[in-house]
């Protein structure tokens, strides 16, 4: 049996080789998950019926994002990442979402947190952006370079 420290060692490491990380050991990565303990078995679930291409783009959304975690100096939260077209249908949408190909909303803890986040995202990335202050989060996408 290994030690926690040498289980965290093993998943430092991992951090350095992103393709051999897991869904699960990412969300149970110590003190920095990302997700509470009584949500990380519905994600799991909830993952583990995409396709294995839909599972490859939400973590390849994750490792896109961490970095900007780092920078950001906090934790947030992606709430929404790749929705299938029939998610998309089934809560009677369009089904033309930009989460359909390439897009993410996030949240954090605290409205400071928030505000720091939204002029962050707003002034670093390249891509669409919008605020929604009323919802409590922020949508980044792919596209062009854009704010509404």
């Amino acid at each position: 049996m290994k030690t926690i420290e040498q289980r965290l060692e093993l998943l430092e490491n991992k951090l350095l080789t992103p393709k051999d990380f897991t869904v699960r050991e990412y969300l149970n990565y110590g003190s920095h998950s990302v997700v509470t303990k009584s949500d990380r078995e519905l994600i799991l679930h909830e993952f583990e019926l995409l396709s294995v291409q839909e599972q490859q783009q939400n973590l390849s959304i994750l490792w896109a994002l961490q970095p900007y975690r780092t920078d950001a100096g906090f934790a947030f939260f992606i709430t929404c990442g790749k929705r299938t077209l029939r998610h998309e249908l089934s809560k009677g949408r369009s089904g033309d979402s930009t989460h359909l190909w390439g897009a993410t909303d996030l949240t954090t803890e605290d409205e400071y947190k928030m505000t720091y986040l939204s002029n962050f995202f707003k002034n670093k990335w390249i891509g669409g952006f919008k605020h929604y202050f009323s919802k409590r989060f922020i949508h980044i996408d792919i596209f062009t370079d854009r704010t509404w």
